[in-house]
């Protein structure tokens, strides 16, 4: 009971004097794009990538453009037995804007896709992209630095 009226109390606190109106209030789409993502991560954290697979399809076809989704959805069909699929799926977002280190996490997961395929110079050239997009990475990091 005593919660209840403080909670009661901090609410009636807030509605009068604004502090409720500056908050973020999540909208019903955001709540779902957010329960799709924890399910999804939930699943192939417990070794069901389908399950997660199957979330991660719905969300990336909410939110396209994301490539963190995109790198997500590749390695459930990857660890669910898709390889040509997660391959599919990273190729076609390289071609989204990211940024120096999510391109690297891209080429890093598509060695490994591509390893999985058994397309050893390919994934040896997606490892060597990795690297390189890490040095550049690591490059400019170092020059903001520098400029502080």
């Amino acid at each position: 009971m005593d919660d209840t009226l403080k909670l009661l109390r901090t609410a009636n606190y807030e509605l009068r004097t604004g502090v409720a109106e500056q908050r973020h209030h999540p909208t019903n789409r955001e709540r779902l794009h957010a329960l799709l993502d924890v399910l999804s991560y939930l699943y192939m954290t417990y070794g069901k990538p389908e399950r997660a697979r199957d979330y991660l399809r719905l969300l990336v076809k909410l939110r396209p453009s994301e490539s963190r989704l995109l790198r997500a959805l590749a390695l459930s069909e990857l660890e669910s037995g898709n390889p040509e699929r997660a391959k599919e799926i990273l190729e076609e977002s390289l071609e989204l804007e990211m940024t120096r280190k999510e391109r690297a996490a891209t080429f890093l997961i598509l060695s490994r896709v591509l390893w999985r395929l058994q397309r050893s110079e390919d994934s040896g050239m997606a490892a060597y992209q990795f690297l390189q997009e890490k040095s550049l990475e690591a490059e400019v990091v170092r020059e903001n630095d520098s400029l502080k």
